[in-house]
């Protein structure tokens, strides 16, 4: 696993709830950012990331839940473009998610 921690919940109508924990970044990446990080005053890091939820209807009165979350460590100069690349994973992931549910329980997305 890289610095980057991402997870992913799914909590199903029957109560059975999937988790996982996902590498997000190429080693190419990785490997770039933990440089820079190395060169950088501990006073000038942070992270950053996003936590996106969503409800999806699967039957009458019964639903799907999905959490994605993803962290990532940075230079307090590269905040910006990290949080897009977490937002666009995000937004990737939980497109991927909903798409699984739609097709395993037989909805529209």
């Amino acid at each position: 696993m890289t610095g980057a921690v991402a997870t992913v919940t799914v909590k199903h109508p029957t109560g059975a709830v999937d988790f996982k924990e996902e590498d997000v970044m190429s080693q190419d990446t990785f490997k770039m950012l933990q440089a820079k990080l190395e060169e950088t005053p501990a006073s000038e890091t942070g992270e950053t990331g996003i936590t996106l939820g969503m409800t999806i209807p699967t039957q009458p009165y019964m639903s799907v839940r999905a959490d994605v979350h993803i962290r990532v460590p940075c230079p307090v100069g590269m905040i910006e473009p990290v949080y897009e690349h977490c937002k666009l994973w995000a937004d990737a992931k939980m497109a991927e998610i909903s798409a699984e549910v739609a097709e395993a329980y037989g909805t529209d997305k």
